[in-house]
């Protein structure tokens, strides 16, 4: 049997393809410094959870959360 090779998207490329069909997703954004993420979290309100993105960042690392 020939192997399938997976898809690989970024969290913010899948959630395009799902809004695209109609399937709603959590409010996001992108941010390129920790001020950046502190104003986006305060534009959209709490629970805010906030994690490093990127191919090359370790999952250890990708998980945490912003708040009070």
């Amino acid at each position: 049997m020939p192997v399938k090779e997976k898809l690989k998207l970024f969290e913010f490329e899948a959630k395009i393809i799902l809004q695209k069909y109609g399937i709603r997703t959590p409010r996001s954004n992108l941010a390129g410094n920790p001020a950046e993420a502190e104003s986006i979290a305060r534009k959209i309100g709490e629970p805010v959870a906030a994690y490093i993105t990127g191919r090359s960042a370790p999952p250890e690392k990708c998980m945490g959360t912003l708040g009070r």
